[in-house]
């Protein structure tokens, strides 16, 4: 991603519209009278200070947050947003770019319209009602009354910009997958959630992601994606995030996944954008060919911007020969700040929790912990620590990918635990390395 140039008057007004009227109660444009959520009332500074992916994620995460109170109206939001957008510019514009500006602005116009139980007695009757009624704006719930299975399916609605939220109710609902594909392909301009007691249950002998997020996937506490495998090369087994499309992932869980030839055990960005703000990556894996083309990112593959703002990424294994970023592993260029949350108990051959690829920009910071080799014996046995069996960044290792590193190599061996900032753009000590 490159850096943002910001109009720096305009966007401060900007921001402190987001800041102090993100969501606002009132209904009269003002920016008064919100609930402090901790979300909209993040200092202004962070915005100005942001790079491209983080001022977009920023936005994303405001609206998610307002998603998710449909009682508070959400008018201002769109016209603070669009405004926000409208002050950022690049030197160089990109169809990446323009993509996920656009799926913002599709984000943002699906808040304005209405809530719609769906009438129908089974999932795959639901989705077809709403493939027949939808309608620009509106959002649109489907609660399941029991275990469902249905073929792979698309939710694209001729162009139209809706919500599709699915809840399992008062039981955990389990909606299995009949047949080789991906059980949801959400399309752009359609943002798909799901809600508490749903879990997405894949196949062992599939060959692609679970759900493909051609639009937006929302995750929220109670939700699962597992038992899915992917042999087709560069598919995550659980999530693949395509360019321009953004997943949230604000609770739930991603595990018993698995990659094949390639990438991304539990999920694989692809120049999209991935918010974790909770939630669990866990016991998911990645098999790759060996050497050059070993596997890459048990946990999470990236290829575009993740944000780690809570949550955790455990016990995700990249660990044949070559394999590199048990827990996350970045390709080249690519950015993943770490804000909050953990990542332990992962296993690779390089890299046991995160592997940094060739000019990737890392950084950690806040409370966020990375387990490393806690008493200088990997094989002792301590699920929290992750490991590299060959010694090489136990916690991170950074400065190359694919057969060729870049001078120095960064790594840390032990815990980089809280208020231990790591910055991969520094070396030695300066970076936090060892």
């Amino acid at each position: 991603m490159k850096r943002i140039k910001f109009f720096s008057f305009a966007l401060a007004l900007t921001a402190m519209a987001l800041v102090s009227g993100g969501c606002d109660t009132g209904g009269d444009g003002s920016g008064g009278g919100g609930e402090d959520t901790g979300i909209v009332s993040k200092p202004a500074q962070l915005l100005s200070n942001a790079s491209y992916s983080q001022a977009v994620a920023k936005i994303a995460e405001i609206i998610a947050y307002c998603d998710a109170h449909p009682g508070e109206n959400t008018g201002n939001l769109k016209s603070d947003s669009l405004t926000f957008i409208s002050n950022i510019t690049e030197d160089i514009w990109n169809e990446d770019s323009i993509a996920i500006i656009n799926r913002i602005n599709r984000m943002i116009d699906s808040l304005d319209g209405k809530t719609i139980n769906v009438p129908s007695s089974t999932l795959a009757n639901a989705l077809d009602w709403v493939s027949d009624n939808a309608v620009s704006g509106n959002n649109y719930i489907i609660t399941l009354t029991g275990n469902e299975t249905i073929g792979p399916r698309t939710l694209s609605y001729n162009e139209k910009v809706a919500g599709v939220t699915i809840e399992g109710g008062a039981a955990e609902r389990k909606i299995s997958l009949s047949t080789a594909g991906s059980l949801f392909s959400v399309g752009s301009g359609v943002t798909l959630r799901l809600g508490n007691n749903v879990t997405l249950q894949g196949r062992h002998d599939n060959n692609l992601s679970l759900v493909i997020v051609y639009g937006t996937l929302v995750m929220q506490p109670g939700s699962r994606i597992t038992g899915n495998k992917a042999s087709s090369s560069n598919f995550g087994g659980g999530v693949l995030v395509v360019p321009g499309s953004i997943f949230i992932m604000n609770g739930g869980e991603i595990s018993g996944n698995t990659g094949v030839n390639g990438t991304g055990g539990g999920v694989e960005v692809s120049y999209g954008i991935f918010i974790m703000n909770g939630g669990e990556i866990s016991v998911n894996a990645v098999v790759g060919q060996g050497g050059a083309y070993g596997a890459r990112g048990g946990g999470v593959s990236l290829s575009g911007a993740f944000i780690m703002n809570g949550g955790t990424i455990s016990g995700n294994t990249a660990s044949d020969y070559g394999g590199k970023g048990g827990g996350v592993h970045m390709f080249f260029n690519s950015t993943f700040t770490m804000n909050g949350g953990t990542i332990s108990g992962n296993t690779a051959y390089e890299g046991g929790g995160v592997f940094v690829g060739s000019y990737g920009k890392f950084t950690k910071s806040g409370n966020s912990i990375i387990y490393g080799d806690t008493d200088n014996n990997p094989d002792n046995g301590n699920a929290t620590d992750n490991t590299a069996t060959t010694g090489n960044g136990h916690a991170v290792f950074g400065g190359g990918d694919d057969g060729y590193y870049v001078t120095p190599v960064n790594k840390r061996n032990t815990t980089a635990g809280p208020g231990v900032n790591l910055d991969s753009t520094k070396d030695d000590a300066a970076g936090g390395w060892e």
